[in-house]
């Protein structure tokens, strides 16, 4: 490949010869003697002409002047291996320099084409003319298809990248392995690569549609980087997308864990723009948004508490996933029904090869998982599961208190997968967790349901069944059958007041999706799905002779419809749009009775003048409306680009909880005719821009937020076993606003990593004429989880082949708190007065983990692949606080700080596969 173009010499007797078969002999010719040259043209210019021509091994610059003889066309010669066919009289709308060679005789350089000496906006202009020459080339136009997988295990690659050295392009590979390019006849070279893998190259003759499957080889065992993102390197410049990471498991591995036990949702929260309200607590939040305002899939399917052990650890575990996947904006019109993200966590499909074994034996948990073929390429499972003995250890504890609690869990994953055809795949997944955690009575949370042992149990259960098919190579469906079933329970198992408090979630949910490849510029996504949804709020039960009343809350029930379409649609190489609309549709059904309450009142059991009773199926109130979805790309150059995005989001089901941190029991709720879904308008402006080869990935964030119907309770509410949950809570307004800023490093042979800072401001009002439906007076407060600065740093450092370093650094402002201004005495009884809501804030937050990673030695033959993982959570022992809390003693209160992590936790961790 390296001689010059002037080196390379052609041989040719054309008698009435086809001009497109003499360039195809001409490219041919190139290739044999190592060297590429591609031809562009429009096919109704050359499909009339006919070639006369005698010559024998002379360069191409006394070649082009003879086939093209007596016809009107003239050629340019376009970074050195490009020759573009055109029309002499389009020449002068090109500006270019006279040293251009056309068929009309004029002199080239000795030996050689010259390149053309045109102007930046000529060259772009005739770059346009060869993309609209490729698109415009109809039958000469053939489909490259293909699958793409892991050759160790015959895994499915998704965002593996399939690139065209002529074309300077390429495409993706989509979640289930498969690509496909459209690509006029000629010789090309096709690269094929991916993340962790050995790339590979590719020599295609198309001249037909073909089918192409490649297989990776996994490089892992030598790269240890921190990689971000599995997809092409300069994807965040060239796509719309835009508020998007996604994680590679393999970079969730090397991050310092807690106690021994990888966390996704821990990895999450190192991201810019996710916060949490503290160490321990359930769920995140993200641009602004509470908890419940998260939409997590895993494997398609709704996670409603993602935590194990009251927040510890979260219930995914890493042995199973392939990637997460965060959208804060840039939301596709295929997800819905919550108004802030959406974390998307796919699971890796099983090995179709070989049986494979690993797991893990750490401090807290253990973890097993096994995939293997049953029949080789076409049906395999992968099972997965984890076990918590925590039990044992604290019962060796000297605390006497913390010998009598309990907290142990368990999770299992499983998933089949069926290869049909090259047209068919069925999987079936499921996975089932429960938690169980007695705290004694010297526990704050036993003293609030008057008991001298409490016990919690929660569970997760869902089950997928999913159709792939491929109509064409341009239409394909995803349709898919989802059962999600959520679990809690308070226990009392004291005598004689026992009692139990059960609730439940269910939800069923049905959906379709469809893409369509319409042409070049665009790609068409659309579908449907249904959603029918079974909450039973918490009910007091009680075991006789107890002196407790029980107490009973109707089962509601819900139904949601949506349909959407979007389109990807390539304006030109500088524009890139994604429009898409989405409309949704609500239904609270019976049976219910509704109360009525009286105007001009505060919303109170009190105020109640009349009720209504609906039966089973009635519609009680209907919701609905269009959600608009529009990201624009604005490539600046090869390296940068500006983004514009916004997004419009309704949720019809919503987390009620007046705690800072919502419990495992905390209760969820429907929309209903008082509470109201809430809608979420987004815009965000970024500007990205790769450096140093996409070695360095940079960008900045401008994002505001508004939220109608904003959820918050009243002052002094009661939540647990309201059965009229609408006189604890409130709806109003909500925003946020805020600025993320990236330094990611993604290319090193010894450090990788990320460094992002966030500032984010989230405020609520709640407005109304009647003063106890209000906060804070109307005015606008800070909401619980507002932290207007959050830094993280994560490095990753290879120190030797076998042995790699990682950090994380994480510093945020603290979160808003309501202290006591003033008290007062009654009855010889000292009542604390407090201020306005959530105007001082506990103190911030700051911590260091380390991790060091050692691998197992490299003998090519060896059966077992081994490693330790040694980390330091906390660092340097900081003791944050999670809340601030104030004890009355003697004639004063005194303020407490209480902490969950006060010192530096170590943990080991062996970890094997085979």
């Amino acid at each position: 490949m390296g001689q010059q173009l002037s080196q390379v010499r052609f041989s040719g007797n054309f008698k009435d010869v086809p001009l497109s078969e003499v360039l195809q002999s001409l490219e041919q010719q190139a290739l044999q003697q190592q060297q590429r040259i591609h031809f562009f043209y429009e096919t109704p210019v050359v499909s009339t002409i006919k070639v006369y021509a005698t010559f024998t091994n002379v360069p191409l610059a006394q070649v082009m002047p003879s086939i093209l003889a007596s016809t009107q066309l003239s050629y340019l010669l376009y970074d050195s291996n490009y020759i573009l066919l055109i029309n002499k009289e389009d020449l002068s709308s090109l500006s270019l320099s006279p040293h251009t060679v056309d068929s009309a005789g004029r002199k080239p350089h000795p030996e050689n084409i010259p390149s053309t000496e045109a102007t930046n906006d000529s060259q772009e202009t005739i770059r346009e003319k060869m993309n609209l020459i490729t698109t415009k080339r109809g039958t000469n136009t053939y489909s490259i298809t293909g699958l793409l997988t892991d050759a160790t295990n015959n895994k499915k690659l998704e965002g593996a990248t399939v690139y065209v050295e002529e074309m300077r392009s390429g495409v993706l590979s989509d979640a289930n392995g498969n690509y496909q390019l459209a690509l006029p006849a000629g010789t090309y070279n096709l690269v094929y690569s991916y993340v962790g893998f050995q790339s590979k190259r590719r020599q295609i003759s198309v001249r037909s549609n073909q089918t192409i499957n490649i297989s990776l080889l996994n490089t892992d065992i030598r790269l240890r980087e921190v990689v971000v993102t599995a997809e092409a390197a300069d994807r965040n410049i060239s796509t719309t997308q835009m508020g998007i990471t996604k994680l590679n498991i393999r970079t969730i591995k090397k991050m310092p864990p807690l106690l021994g036990e990888v966390d996704i949702v821990r990895s999450v929260l190192l991201l810019p723009g996710v916060s949490t309200v503290g160490e321990g607590s359930t769920g995140f939040n993200v641009r602004g948004g509470s908890i419940d305002q998260n939409l997590i899939l895993m494997d398609n399917a709704p996670i409603y508490n993602t935590s194990h052990m009251f927040g510890l650890f979260s219930v995914f575990n890493p042995d199973i996933v392939r990637d997460v996947t965060l959208y804060r904006g840039g939301i596709s019109a295929r997800f819905g029904g919550r108004v802030s993200s959406v974390l998307d966590i796919q699971l890796k499909d099983a090995n179709a090869q070989k049986v494979t074994i690993n797991g893990g034996i750490g401090l807290v948990a253990s973890r097993l998982a096994i995939e293997a073929p049953i029949i080789k390429d076409k049906l395999s499972f992968i099972v997965a599961g984890r076990g918590s003995f925590t039990d044992f250890l604290l019962k060796n504890l000297p605390n006497e208190s913390l010998r009598k609690t309990r907290a142990n869990f368990y999770d299992v994953n499983a998933k089949a997968d069926y290869r049909i055809n090259s047209k068919n795949t069925l999987s079936l997944s499921g996975y089932i967790s429960d938690d169980f955690l007695q705290i004694n009575a010297d526990s704050i949370l036993t003293i609030a349901v008057n008991s001298s042992i409490t016990q919690y149990r929660w569970s997760n259960k869902y089950g997928v069944l999913k159709w792939q098919h491929f109509f064409s190579e341009k239409l394909t469906n995803t349709t898919s059958l989802t059962y999600s079933n959520y679990t809690a329970k308070v226990i009392n198992p004291t005598a004689p007041n026992e009692f139990k408090i059960p609730s439940q979630l269910k939800q069923f949910d049905a959906n379709s999706d469809f893409s369509y490849q319409l042409n070049d510029n665009h790609k068409l996504s659309f579908g449907i799905q249904g959603i029918r949804y079974f909450v039973q709020p918490e009910n007091l039960e009680v075991t006789p002779p107890s002196d407790i009343n029980p107490i009973s809350i109707s089962t509601e029930h819900g139904v949601e419809t949506a349909i959407y379409l979007e389109d990807d649609f390539t304006i030109n190489k500088m524009l890139t749009l994604t429009y898409g609309l989405r409309y949704s549709h609500y239904l609270n059904i019976g049976p219910a009775t509704v109360n009525m309450y009286a105007p001009d009142s505060p919303r109170e059991s009190l105020s109640v003048i009349d009720s209504t009773s609906y039966g089973a199926g009635s519609v009680i109130k209907t919701y609905g409306g269009l959600e608009p979805r529009l990201s624009l790309k604005i490539s600046l150059n090869e390296s940068s680009s500006i983004k514009i995005g916004y997004n419009r989001m309704r949720q019809y089901i919503h987390l009620i909880s007046n705690t800072a941190s919502a419990i495992p029991t905390a209760r969820w709720q429907l929309s209903n005719t008082y509470l109201k879904p809430q809608i979420g308008d987004q815009i965000a402006v970024g500007y990205f821009r790769n450096l140093f080869g996409n070695m360095f990935e940079t960008s900045i964030e401008v994002y505001y937020k508004k939220i109608y119907n904003f959820l918050d309770y009243k002052d002094n509410a009661v939540v647990f076993l309201n059965r009229n949950i609408e006189t604890a809570v409130l709806q109003g307004q909500g925003r946020s606003y805020g600025v993320e800023l990236l330094l990611r490093k993604n290319i090193g042979e010894y450090l990788t990593g990320w460094m992002s800072y966030t500032y984010a401001r989230t405020f609520a009002q709640m407005k109304s004429q009647i003063d106890r439906e209000q906060v804070n007076e109307g005015d606008w407060y800070p909401a619980n989880y507002d932290k207007p600065h959050t830094f993280n740093l994560v490095l990753n450092y290879q120190l030797k082949k076998r042995i790699g370093f990682s950090m994380n650094y994480t510093y945020s402002t603290g979160r808003p708190v309501t202290y006591p201004e003033s008290k007062f005495a009654y009855g010889g009884i000292i009542i604390p007065d407090y201020g306005l809501r959530n105007q001082r804030r506990i103190p911030d937050y700051h911590r260091l983990d380390v991790a060091v990673n050692i691998d197992s030695g490299y003998r090519k033959k060896k059966k077992v692949d081994k490693s330790w993982t040694f980390a330091v959570y906390n660092l340097y022992s900081r003791n944050n606080a999670y809340s601030v809390f104030f004890k009355q003693e003697g004639g004063s209160a005194n303020a407490y700080k209480l902490s969950i992590f006060g010192a530096a936790f170590p943990s080991l961790t062996y970890n094997f596969k085979f």
